[in-house]
């Protein structure tokens, strides 16, 4: 019974005399870049500055970049770059919920280490301008660029 019932999906497979059947086509996936042009995702990226760089970029800004500096209280209160604001890197979920994501921000800590870490963090985030500056808050003083106490 089991014969007849598959004998006439075997005859259609294998042709039984007719026509032969034709191959299937394959399915060819879309090329990389038509794939990218159908996915509209915006992906920020960390800018690198350095000392001298930033301070330019933050004059010329007019208080439109705010500079955050990521080290602990004690380094901050022992000398930082003038205007910075002190954010520590451990409470960074607390204090990166109160900002605007779309204003741009500069980072910096003692050797550019901490910085980094709080940048790719607040990319990750959904912060769209992020700028890390190099070689921290030594590489700042050691310039002659504005500090504070």
């Amino acid at each position: 019974m089991r014969q007849l019932l598959l004998a006439p999906l075997f005859a259609a497979l294998v042709g039984c005399g007719h026509a032969p059947v034709t191959a299937f086509k394959p399915i060819t996936p879309p090329k990389p870049q038509a794939m990218a042009a159908r996915a509209v995702v915006k992906v920020a990226t960390i800018k690198q500055a350095g000392p001298a760089e930033a301070y330019k970029a933050l004059v010329a800004a007019h208080g439109k970049i705010t500079l955050i500096d990521v080290r602990q209280p004690e380094e901050f209160n022992g000398g930082h770059a003038a205007g910075a604001l002190l954010q520590p890197l451990p409470d960074l979920a607390a204090w990166s919920a109160k900002l605007d994501k779309k204003a741009a921000y500069m980072i910096i800590c003692h050797s550019g280490n901490r910085s980094m870490k709080a940048s790719t963090a607040l990319v990750a985030a959904g912060f769209e301008d992020i700028t890390n500056i190099q070689g921290g808050t030594s590489a700042w003083e050691a310039a002659g660029l504005p500090m504070q106490q």
